[in-house]
């Protein structure tokens, strides 16, 4: 009867990895998600002062961001547009030094920004 129990037991919590596993497995990258991460990084990077690196800190302005998911899933700006070559360099730099990484899933899914600075 003992036995019994630990063979029966044995089997449940089996069957509880397995399906545990099974569920993880089938998570599917959610592009919208990921464009909702993006925008709280770029909102973030105007939550803290301007680096001493640079010598304008004139940060108004509009400026259009390309963000491309690379192959390995590493988030990177392929395209920065605007008249602020300070804002355009201040976006590229600070984003690209966050490291951001992705599923690789998202491979070649493109992300466009308005940034408008005031």
């Amino acid at each position: 009867m003992k036995t019994l129990k630990l063979i029966t037991l044995a089997i449940i919590l089996f069957n509880i990895a397995l399906f545990s596993n099974i569920s993880k497995a089938k998570e599917i990258p959610n592009p919208n998600t990921l464009r909702l991460q993006i925008y709280k990084e770029f909102i973030s990077l105007f939550e803290k002062p301007i680096p001493l690196i640079y010598e304008d800190k004139n940060l108004k302005g509009e400026t259009f961001v390309s963000i491309v998911v690379a192959n390995n899933g590493k988030l990177f700006i392929s395209d920065v547009e605007g008249e602020n070559n300070v804002l355009n360099n201040y976006v590229c730099n600070l984003f690209n030094s966050r490291n951001l990484w992705t599923n690789p899933d998202l491979a070649g899914t493109t992300y466009n920004f308005k940034i408008i600075s005031k």
